[in-house]
């Protein structure tokens, strides 16, 4: 029976991101300006990358000639490139072992900056249950707050999977183009992600000090960063489709797809955006229910309906261009909703 097809990075690009983010963990993050502080400063770093050179850099490469030569992971890599008789395969326990002593570093230094966190804001820092006490005000903001994160979550991979079962009797290659388009598209939003939150303690602050006039201003300012952004870059994403399907995949018939699935995809950008201000508004201000409802909306129940009557009607192009219906139909709500919001304000 012959062996399935291993699967391959698209581009260069690919490669060195997935190897950047292998090799740029928590040391670098944690301990090196720590330990360039005490021992220093520019000097430890000319010493640092000296050794990083000599040691690392060839270390590195000769990490990638075995992976490359033998399609291996680490466990296997030494079984198929020893020559017959010697013991190179003993190597695998080590790599083993040491992937394992790494993981025991991260979630000790996980543990140390969770602790780091609570401590400056805590006098007394225990971990008995009879010390615990949370007032119920209190619970009630994190979890008003917390749901409707967790529940947009869940509904992203609720979205992902349910795209997936309507797209797939078109084909793998189309399932293949839709991965492409989402993950590219999920970085525009995750960046817009960041500046809504990024506005969201001002957000609460003024709400809570009952500036109104300030966060009114802030909010505009948030709607017109996230629309503005959104804009260029889906502009520039979508004339550059092609180019950007191509860094994943090579193939003619995925590159065509995923560029007309990311285009659609980037038309309701500048609406996520919307959603992502009026998600992040009610949150701060504490409104569980609104902010529930544009978390199950748009990749959620919106969605869901969406993609039912539009595949249904249109078939392919509904599946496709069903989530930039959603989008549309969610940033109505959450306009509504914050009419309906600032109604009570005044």
């Amino acid at each position: 029976m012959a062996e399935a097809k291993r699967e391959r990075f698209g581009s260069r690009l690919g490669f060195i991101l997935i190897s950047a983010g292998c090799a740029i963990g928590l040391g670098n993050v944690w301990r090196f300006p720590y330990i360039t502080g005490m021992y220093g400063g520019a000097a430890f770093v000319l010493i640092y990358l000296f050794f990083l050179v000599i040691l690392g850099l060839p270390i590195m490469v000769m990490e990638f000639a075995v992976g490359r030569g033998s399609q291996k992971s680490a466990a296997r890599s030494f079984d198929v490139l020893e020559p017959k008789g010697t013991k190179w395969h003993i190597h695998k326990y080590f790599a083993m072992f040491g992937n394992y002593l790494l993981m025991f570093f991260y979630t000790t230094i996980g543990g140390w900056m969770l602790i780091y966190f609570v401590k400056t804001k805590s006098h007394k820092l225990t971990i008995s249950p009879k010390q615990i006490r949370i007032e119920a005000v209190t619970l009630g903001g994190i979890l008003a707050i917390g749901i409707p994160a967790s529940i947009t979550n869940i509904m992203q991979s609720f979205g992902i999977t349910l795209t997936n079962r309507y797209l797939v009797q078109y084909g793998t290659d189309k399932v293949a183009s839709m991965g492409i388009a989402m993950k590219v598209n999920m970085i525009v939003v995750l960046i817009m992600v960041g500046f809504a939150f990024g506005a969201q303690p001002l957000l609460g602050y003024n709400y809570g000090a009952k500036n109104t006039k300030r966060l009114k201003e802030i909010l505009r300012f948030d709607l017109m960063v996230e629309i503005g952004f959104s804009v260029v870059v889906a502009a520039i994403l979508a004339l550059l489709a092609p180019q950007t399907v191509n860094l994943f995949m090579h193939d003619a018939a995925i590159i065509e797809s995923g560029s007309l699935m990311l285009r659609c995809m980037l038309i309701s950008t500048p609406l996520i955006g919307v959603v992502l201000v009026f998600t992040t508004l009610f949150q701060a201000e504490g409104k569980a229910v609104p902010a529930l409802l544009l978390s199950v909306s748009r990749q959620g129940v919106l969605f869901a309906i969406c993609l039912i009557i539009l595949s249904a009607v249109l078939g392919y192009h509904g599946v496709i261009c069903a989530q930039a219906t959603a989008d549309v139909l969610t940033a109505l709500l959450a306009i509504s909703l914050y009419v309906g919001t600032e109604k009570k304000l005044r």
